[in-house]
């Protein structure tokens, strides 16, 4: 927009700027104001912006015992944090049982092989977001807000 200024005046513009489209977690928009001061004097300033409003998600994995033998229950733990600031949707977490290890099909329960935060979920796929099939385990986080961790446990026995 274009509009005129007193001596000595001063005015603030704010914009807000949505993208419609993929934006990775460096990337950097640039807005450059056009400022015209008569008699062929111009100047240009510019601003870069770098955009944070983005899920980020991290996974860790970490097992109870590094040394077991033959007949040692291990649990497994898989931590799944959003370090982002926006929420992380739709995430799909597969892990495979380790070799050499037994899925523990009951681990939590009577056909309840998983926990996902502190719940015990059962092995089919019936809508609890856990499936285990074929030596891997699938869990569906449909939503992960900005600074919250999703634990999910599964436990196995060393062969």
């Amino acid at each position: 927009p274009s509009f005129s200024l007193g001596g000595g005046a001063s005015v603030t513009r704010a914009f807000q700027l949505r993208s419609d489209s993929t934006i990775s977690t460096t990337q950097t928009i640039t807005n450059t104001a056009h400022i015209d001061y008569g008699g062929g004097k111009v100047e240009y300033v510019s601003v870069p912006v770098t955009l944070t409003n983005l899920p980020n998600v991290t996974i860790t994995n970490a097992v109870d015992n590094t040394k077991p033998v033959p007949g040692t229950v291990l649990t497994y733990t898989l931590s799944v944090k959003n370090n982002g600031t926006s929420n992380a949707t739709n995430i799909t977490l597969n892990s495979a049982i380790p070799n050499f290890t037994t899925f523990s099909v009951n681990g939590y329960g009577a056909g309840s092989g998983v926990q996902v935060d502190g719940v015990a979920k059962t092995n089919a796929s019936d809508g609890d977001g856990v499936t285990y099939s074929a030596g891997s385990i699938t869990v569906t986080i449909s939503t992960l807000a900005p600074g919250v961790t999703t634990q999910i446990k599964f436990k196995t026995t060393v062969n």
